[in-house]
């Protein structure tokens, strides 16, 4: 298992927060957005290294920028 953790600003969609979870592969990450509001923009890592800004369109669906 890889340790990954996805951080969220403090901004008009909710507070600050981080959230580590371990799994194979970084797209379990999405289970865990399910409860995030559209607009929502955070962060994804795998331990100190940044693999992208993941934010949720309108539609519903997650954009990840790398």
């Amino acid at each position: 298992m890889r340790s990954f953790a996805i951080t969220f600003e403090k901004d008009k969609y909710g507070i600050s927060k981080r959230i580590e979870f371990e799994a194979d592969e970084p797209d379990y990450v999405f289970q865990l957005l399910q409860r995030e509001d559209v607009g929502r923009q955070g962060i994804l890592w795998e331990g100190e290294k940044r693999l992208g800004s993941i934010c949720r369109t309108r539609a519903g669906l997650w954009s990840i920028d790398r």
